[in-house]
């Protein structure tokens, strides 16, 4: 079945089968680079179910995934104004001396992308141009720009506003489009073209010429991702930014994660169901107990009640306060559903026990946990517009291309554990942990809760998981959380006899009741 078909292409599949078949024989004949590994993915259905419009470009396709999608190309004219203007600012040849070099890349562009590229070879030439010269304007843009200026903050609208009821391009949208894992450029493509600038000196050396173009376009890349990033990126240099990295999300994805060190050895899972057979517990005694209260204060009117009744109500009192103090139980007194299969407690659980957060001073590698001052360092986080589909997008990648430790993965199951209210939003905005440039802090929650569903069940073993471990260990150590173990070990375990008792109690309160009411009980029992 094509690729493209007649509901998502303006154009007919230009690839026919001999076509297919006399690129199938050039490849055999002349050997297509396999040390070339794939590059530009497609998102499985697994992981772009849950939400994809993340994962889809709404204004900006780069590469031949996405280009001839009929809503994508009738933006084509702001992405052809951008081309012409990086052209002429980068001192560029002709258009179509930049297609021809493209061409002699063919089978390097075609082994990078893991769909068939339905498509020829001057179609193909040319989307790479148009796109790799509207991504280099796009780059340039943002290189004299810093950070502190949050970029990306305004809803800024690009070219022209009229076009037609097409929502215009804003500085977001496009961020969004060009950082999602099916709409990348392969970093040699923007390599090849740059060689073509007119900048460097007639008496420089070719050697000496390549390395100042790639410190040129190293520098750009990492410019770029240092403003969006919502994470702190660690260093690196121009010439592996462009050799090492095989395009824009890949080195902003190695940027966050840059760091090597030895994959951690697989842990258990410490899962915390806290409260969830007291949720059982709760449900089930909910309505004997309403018919226990109704007996009891038909029971209280009697005189010979009287004594008793100040003491029960105490002892019910300080069984009421008891379970209030124990972490989860008032949580299940107020009928309200709690969160299961959790890896980690909540920030106000682990607030309530003591355990203190602190801002590290790196980025996800950071992350740990400091048993002796009970303090749990995470790195700071930058909420915006942008970060939902960046970090779904970094996380789909990872999941695609890496086959052992999932750690950004682990971060957001990290972050999904501990944020389940706006109350945790609330603590990590006051220790710098979350800068959150979103409307409220419901947004924060619904977008961690949002990605949970996107990864599933699907990561592994990760670095953090030891970081998770102690503090796991930690907070099952307190006084509060060992009460509440031993009352769902000893207690919750032996709630059928303890229901069995209950209602024999209760059948006793109501014949008690029913007796009283017609045979008069203080004469039954020779009381006044």
């Amino acid at each position: 079945m094509s690729m493209w078909s007649s509901s998502t292409s303006i154009i007919s599949p230009s690839l026919s089968e001999k076509q297919w078949v006399d690129h199938i024989r050039d490849a055999l004949d002349h050997g297509i680079d396999i040390q070339n590994l794939v590059s530009v993915h497609r998102v499985p259905e697994s992981i772009s179910s849950a939400k994809p419009e993340a994962y889809v470009p709404h204004h900006v396709a780069l590469g031949p995934y996405h280009h001839f999608r009929p809503q994508l190309y009738q933006t084509e004219n702001p992405k052809l104004a951008a081309a012409r203007q990086a052209r002429a600012e980068l001192k560029l040849p002709e258009f179509d001396l930049m297609a021809d070099l493209l061409q002699a890349e063919e089978d390097k562009i075609r082994a990078s992308y893991q769909m068939h590229l339905e498509v020829g070879t001057d179609t193909l030439k040319w989307i790479m141009t148009i796109d790799s010269l509207f991504l280099l304007d796009l780059l340039y843009c943002y290189r004299y720009l810093d950070k502190s200026a949050n970029i990306g903050s305004k809803e800024d609208p690009i070219g022209d506003d009229d076009q037609g009821g097409i929502v215009p391009m804003t500085r977001h949208s496009i961020i969004k489009d060009v950082m999602m894992v099916e709409n990348q450029i392969p970093t040699f493509v923007l390599r090849k073209i740059m060689l073509q600038t007119k900048n460097s000196m007639n008496e420089v050396g070719e050697d000496e010429e390549d390395k100042a173009i790639d410190s040129e376009l190293g520098v750009t890349l990492m410019r770029f991702c240092k403003a969006i990033s919502p994470l702190g990126l660690e260093r690196c240099s121009p010439s592996e930014a462009v050799h090492r990295h095989k395009h824009l999300l890949d080195l902003l994805y190695n940027l966050i994660l840059r760091r090597a060190v030895p994959e951690a050895a697989q842990t258990k899972k410490n899962e915390l169901k806290a409260g969830a057979s007291f949720g059982y517990l709760i449900k089930m005694v909910s309505i004997p107990a309403t018919k226990i209260t109704e007996a009891w204060n038909e029971l209280s009117k009697f005189s010979f009640m009287k004594k008793l009744k100040v003491p029960i109500e105490l002892i019910f009192r300080i069984i009421q306060m008891l379970m209030q103090s124990i972490p989860g139980c008032s949580t299940f007194l107020q009928n309200k559903p709690s969160q299961e299969n959790v890896m980690i407690p909540t920030v106000s659980k682990l607030h309530s026990v003591g355990i203190k957060l602190r801002l590290a001073t790196g980025g996800i590698r950071t992350i740990a946990f400091d048993q002796k001052t009970a303090t749990l360092k995470l790195p700071q986080i930058t909420l915006s517009a942008t970060t939902e589909v960046l970090l779904r997008n970094l996380v789909a990648y990872e999941m695609i291309s890496q086959s052992s430790s999932f750690v950004l993965t682990r971060y957001a199951e990290l972050m999904y554990g501990i944020i389940d209210t706006c109350e945790d939003v609330k603590l990590l905005r006051e220790a710098s942990i979350v800068l959150n440039h979103l409307n409220s802090d419901d947004k924060v929650v619904e977008l961690f809760n949002g990605m949970i569903k996107s990864i599933g069940s699907k990561s592994t073993v990760s670095e953090l998981d030891k970081t998770i471990q102690d503090v796991n260990q930690y907070y099952n150590s307190t006084r509060k959380v060992k009460a509440y173990n031993l009352m769902r070990k000893y207690v919750y375990s032996s709630w059928k006899f303890l229901t069995m008792v209950a209602t024999i109690v209760l059948i006793l309160l109501m014949v008690l009741q029913t007796i009283c009411s017609v045979v008069s009980c203080p004469r039954l029992l020779n009381t006044t």
